[in-house]
């Protein structure tokens, strides 16, 4: 019987459909992949690992400012002088003779020391025999007092030996502290010098295992990234904290808490990334003779069209004087705003003109005084009998230092442009706990390991979007102005804050309300009020809160878990219930200040 080659279905149509179905397969693979590869935390990471990086960069700068090279120098210089001390004909002579005697009794002390420790087992030996016999015969046997005298006669010796032995000993240790004594200048500067290299290697390797280039790229090629170990530097990869000891309730079970935050907030228990440390690193890569350079190039050009455009501002000395003003003020702010520069005051400008005309040139000039020292990022100063000082970064007030911080970002990414490097935000994500004495730091009593942050700030920890976080908007219009965090497909946002607010019962707490989740575990309120004898200012919101609740006589009609435990008088709710403190929350307007 012939075989048959009618199909079932048609094969050229088949295989038509089956590469079309591959090819979609193909599609949908990629586009998944894309969108991992897209989330915005990975943007995050490398914004933290540009600005490790560059903190990196700048320290390995700031070993080339003047004073850290004129440090340097008197480092090998005090070397230099240590050896070429020790180079001197007297103390040279000096030094061989105490090696000389040091190795002549050294060659002595080893001779002494052989004889000493095999009289000494031979004595052992004696000993031993001497015990035997006087177990056999007694003490008055001839045989047992002749190996006692044996006994006596090696004992003599051997402490003569242990003596000589001793007296060598001492001898030499006489010598090797003599000749310490002599190498110790050249030991410390030695020791200072390669601590101070030390320091400036461990700059440089910081900046080339953080920095951009073929490396990091190849880390987080997809698929390739699995293979790396977790935490190698450059990775991207989803950081999280667990806490068995840490119970989180479910409705149906109890669960340990996990938290993922650290994946955005990568810096938080790092003190290289408080504000303080990035100001003192920036301050001293800008003293470096190359970065200056650069800087005054560059600012030279910013100035240039500072000018071009105050130049062409539509004024004239006919308007009145604060409009006048006002019109090139405003023509200066709007280029700062632009290239990311502090913005410059009217009322500054018109108190230094009072009383003048109208003058386009003077404007400028005015203009000029205030602008130059915003793009050379100093710092403000304070006038002190009659020297005029820098104000330190920990002494500013919040707007000077909101301008310098800003100004400083924006000389050192022009710097960093300069040298095909990516330039850095410092954004508040990716900056240190404000109080890492007392939070989140591995020395402090809430360290990050064992505390997380959903404890105290919670939110939804095991996410990494931040809508899906539960971030809480501080009002309507930040709500609306976070609308761009949205994770879209097609336009589309995957979710939204409402989504959160319907269906997550513990959304972020703001900031004022964080003090509260310290009665968590602080039960008697009263006790956060000090730490080691000064005020915490973090818990001043609770602190003050338990007493407004008893001052005014909530107590008597709600209960509440820690201020009593009498149930006295008590008609309301227990306070502490979910449900009583979402009726207060909406009753008190919900998000609105």
């Amino acid at each position: 019987m012939p075989v048959t080659t009618d199909t079932l279905w048609n094969m050229k149509r088949l295989n038509v459909w089956f590469g079309v179905s591959a090819l979609l397969g193909l599609v949908s693979f990629c586009w998944m992949m894309w969108h991992d590869y897209q989330r915005p935390w990975r943007d995050i990471q490398k914004g933290y690992f540009n600005e490790r990086s560059a903190i990196a960069h700048f320290t390995s700068l700031s070993f080339q400012t003047p004073e850290s090279m004129a440090k340097r120098q008197e480092l090998e210089g005090a070397l230099k002088a240590a050896n070429a001390h020790l180079e001197s004909p007297g103390v040279k002579e000096h030094v061989a003779k105490l090696e000389a005697e040091k190795g002549e009794i050294a060659g002595k002390l080893q001779g002494v020391s052989l004889t000493y420790g095999n009289r000494n087992a031979e004595v052992a030996v004696t000993a031993f025999k001497y015990e035997e016999k006087r177990a056999l015969h007694g003490d008055s046997h001839p045989e047992t007092k002749h190996v006692y005298q044996q006994y006596l006669d090696e004992l003599a010796v051997v402490e003569k030996l242990k003596s000589d032995k001793d007296k060598l000993e001492d001898e030499l240790r006489k010598r090797e502290t003599e000749l310490k004594s002599l190498y110790a200048n050249q030991a410390a500067a030695k020791r200072a010098l390669e601590a101070y290299e030390k320091l400036e290697n461990d700059a440089a390797r910081r900046d080339q295992m953080f920095g951009p280039g073929y490396i990091r790229t190849a880390l987080n090629l997809p698929i390739l990234d699995a293979f790396p170990p977790k935490d190698t530097p450059g990775r991207e990869e989803v950081k999280q904290v667990f806490m068995p000891d840490i119970r989180v309730n479910y409705n149906f079970t109890d669960s340990y808490v996990t938290d993922r935050c650290t994946t955005c907030h990568y810096a938080i228990d790092d003190p290289m990334f408080s504000k303080e440390n990035f100001v003192q690193q920036a301050e001293a890569a800008l003293k470096v003779p190359a970065v200056t350079t650069v800087l005054r190039d560059k600012n030279k050009e910013i100035m240039d069209e500072l000018a071009r455009r105050l130049a062409n501002v539509d004024a004239d000395d006919s308007m009145e004087p604060r409009a006048f003003i006002n019109a090139y003020v405003n023509a200066a702010n709007i280029y700062l705003e632009k290239i990311k520069r502090p913005l410059i005051e009217a009322e500054d400008i018109q108190s230094a003109m009072e009383g003048a005309k109208n003058d386009r040139f003077t404007v400028q000039s005015k203009i000029d005084e205030k602008v130059r020292p915003i793009l050379a990022a100093a710092p403000p100063h304070l006038e002190l009998n009659g020297e005029k000082k820098a104000v330190p970064f920990a002494k500013m007030s919040d707007t000077q230092q909101k301008a310098y911080f800003k100004s400083l970002i924006a000389a050192v990414n022009l710097y960093l442009a300069s040298v095909d490097r990516p330039q850095i935000d410092f954004k508040p994500v990716l900056t240190a706990h404000p109080r890492l004495d007392l939070f989140v730091s591995a020395d402090s009593p809430h360290p990050m390991k064992k505390m997380g942050c959903t404890v105290c700030h919670e939110g939804s920890g095991q996410d990494t979007d931040f809508v899906l976080a539960a971030h809480t908007p501080r009002n309507e219009e930040e709500k609306k102005e976070w609308k761009k965090y949205y994770v879209k497909e097609l336009g589309i946002p995957l979710t939204t804050f409402h989504v959160v607010e319907e269906f997550w019962e513990r959304p972020m707490l703001l900031s004022k309300y964080v003090s509260a989740s310290c009665a968590k575990c602080h039960s008697q309120i009263y006790d956060l009020e000090r730490s080691a004898t000064e005020p915490v200012e973090e818990a001043a919101n609770v602190v003050q809160g338990r007493e407004l609740f008893t001052r005014v006589g909530c107590i008597n009609r709600h209960d509440v878990q820690g201020l009593s435990n009498s149930r006295a008088r008590r008609h309301g709710p227990d306070a502490c219930r979910r449900e009583i403190v979402d009726r207060l929350y909406r009753a008190l307007g919900g998000l609105s200040e």
